[in-house]
């Protein structure tokens, strides 16, 4: 139903799809359901939602009137750098990484070597999240380039890479990582 949307049931369908990676791949998606902006998520929690659908090479269809989208939805669902992780030319899922509580990390290998990396946290109170470029699946480097997909904001780290972040409850920071 719409504006009937709720975030829990968002992490279920995330869950149900991170079983089976294997279903995934070029021709063949895992389909978690329709994206849900403005339907009873707050901003964040939509913004989480699109962010791991890309992370699950899932297929981004909107259950919304495009004409009547929030400016902040149309803004997410019009990023590209997401689209891009989402539609890599792979089409290889995310991978849980690691967990911790309501705290996750979900690694995603992208065609060009990069990878996509999602700190996701389930709860409703801010965590800090973290993991390395190397445990991430990256080549050892001197440096590496890390760009957050929402803000733009574009980073540089020494080896081994360390990546962290304090992430709100209800959100996702989404990352791509790249050997500098």
């Amino acid at each position: 139903m719409p504006g009937d949307v709720r975030f829990a049931n968002v992490l279920v369908n995330l869950d149900a799809d991170a079983a089976q990676p294997q279903a995934a791949g070029p021709g063949h998606w895992n389909d978690p359901d329709y994206l849900g902006p403005d339907q009873g998520m707050t901003a964040a929690q939509f913004r989480t939602q699109f962010s791991m659908w890309a992370m699950l090479a899932a297929p981004l269809m909107l259950s919304a009137d495009l004409i009547t989208l929030s400016d902040q939805s149309q803004a997410t669902a019009a990023n590209g750098e997401a689209i891009a992780i989402d539609q890599d030319p792979a089409g290889v899922q995310a991978r849980l990484l690691s967990s911790s509580g309501e705290a996750q990390v979900w690694v995603k290998p992208l065609s060009d070597g990069s990878r996509a990396i999602a700190l996701l946290n389930r709860g409703l109170t801010p965590l800090r999240i973290a993991t390395t470029a190397l445990a991430a699946g990256m080549p050892s480097a001197g440096t590496y380039a890390v760009r957050n997909i929402w803000t733009g904001a574009l980073t540089a780290l020494r080896s081994p890479g360390a990546i962290a972040a304090n992430v709100p409850g209800s959100s996702t920071v989404l990352l791509r990582v790249f050997v500098r």
